[in-house]
């Protein structure tokens, strides 16, 4: 904000270059100090799932049922195994109940059910150690927020 003295006509200070009714102020109003936001983060807790599966075992699930040397899902093992991640957490284990009786993928309300359950199931996990951690009680929590980004239903 610029303060400024109109000298014309005596005003007071051109805030963004509109002139203002209030008297000349020799110094301009000092900004408050912010407030602390009167939120805590009491208690942090993560859970992840039981499985954990390599780029070879997740691109010897996806060859069963996808042809790997079309155009796309070419691309998708290049940049799978160009991220430098070696290992990936799941809910299921690609060799057993991911499908290895199959002949054909999950769909996505399958997949969606398996998530809204074992992915509050995690949820619930990891609040539990958050609230360890914390100490605190059920009747004094006023927020929580669960993060994943797992889930293939929609709208989601």
């Amino acid at each position: 904000m610029a303060w400024e003295t109109d000298p014309m006509h005596g005003q007071g200070p051109a805030v963004n270059g509109v002139t203002t009714s209030e008297p000349a102020k020799a110094n301009p109003p000092q900004a408050e100090s912010p407030k602390p936001p009167g939120l805590w983060l009491t208690g942090v807790g993560t859970q992840y799932p039981p499985y954990l599966s390599t780029i070879d075992k997740f691109e010897t699930y996806v060859k069963r049922f996808y042809d790997s040397e079309i155009r796309g899902d070419k691309k998708l093992s290049e940049i799978n195994r160009s991220t430098g991640i070696e290992t990936r957490f799941t809910i299921r284990s690609f060799e057993s109940s991911l499908g290895s009786n199959r002949r054909t993928p999950s769909d996505v309300s399958e997949q969606d059910a398996l998530f809204r359950k074992a992915g509050v199931d995690l949820t619930v996990q990891a609040y539990r150690k958050a609230l360890r951690e914390w100490g605190g009680g059920f009747d004094q929590i006023t927020h929580t927020v669960g993060v994943t980004c797992t889930n293939t239903g929609n709208p989601g």
